[in-house]
Formats: structure tokens, C-alpha cells, sequence
């Protein structure tokens, strides 16, 4: 194909390689940001863990002695 056939011929493979290659990027950033997401949610759960973690454990011991009472244990 040549002149204005070939000219749009052309420009529509350019696009639709770009838009691909477009596609494919945004791909790997919303992996990222996945991960990231991820990460941060751990993150929250540690440090709730480190900062209550005694108080945590203390209230579990005691539902369990309770527990344990009323079981006649």
C-alpha cells in the first residue's frame, strides 16, 4: 500500500503497538501497588501486635482461665 492508504495503515499499527505497550506498563505499576498495599496492611497488623501484644496476651489468658473454671478444669 502506498500514499494516504498506507500513510493511516501505518499510523493505525503505531497506535495499536503503543496503546499495547501502554497496557502492558500500567500492568506492572498496578502489581506494585498491590504489593505495596500488602506490605503496608502487615505492617499495621505487626505493629498493633508489638504495641497491645501484652495487653492481647493478658485478656486471652484470661478468657482461657475462665473458660477453663467454668469447664471444671
Amino acid at each position: 500500500m502506498t500514499g494516504v492508504a498506507g500513510f493511516f495503515n501505518q499510523m493505525y499499527i503505531n497506535t495499536k503497538i503503543r496503546f499495547s505497550n501502554f497496557i502492558n506498563d500500567e500492568r506492572g505499576d498496578t502489581n506494585f501497588i498491590s504489593i505495596a498495599i500488602i506490605l503496608i496492611v502487615i505492617i499495621a497488623v505487626a505493629i498493633v501486635f508489638i504495641t497491645f501484644g501484652q495487653d492481647i496476651k493478658e485478656a486471652f489468658e484470661t478468657k482461657i482461665n475462665e473458660l477453663k473454671t467454668a469447664l471444671g478444669i
